[in-house]
């Protein structure tokens, strides 16, 4: 069976588990899909957040200076959650697992 795409990957995490650090997302992606590791896809996967921030379905909820947790490089982290609107979407295309009832203010 077929891997799904990385962002539906994401959009699940965030209702599975709630409001995750961006730090977070990349090391729960990376240890699900094989080729995402180090810097390049750490860059790639900043990328699809920011699209799926921009597009309406994530929101960022708390962010932080932090050189630690970005591969030693001194970087904004986010903090993210779904929006009613990422969660009504998921659910539309399939996406939703359900897992997670309450929705971020």
């Amino acid at each position: 069976m077929a891997q799904l795409h990385i962002k539906g990957r994401i959009l699940q995490l965030l209702e599975e588990r709630g409001p995750l650090w961006d730090y977070e997302i990349f090391e729960l992606i990376a240890a699900e899909y094989g080729e995402v590791e180090g810097q390049y896809w750490y860059d790639t996967l900043r990328l699809v957040l920011a699209d799926l921030y921009s597009s309406g379905l994530t929101k960022s909820i708390e962010e932080k200076l932090d050189a630690g947790k970005s591969f030693g490089v001194e970087k904004i982290l986010f903090r993210f959650d779904l929006t009613n609107f990422g969660r009504e979407r998921m659910r539309h295309t399939g996406l939703s697992t359900g897992r997670r009832q309450e929705v971020a203010a």
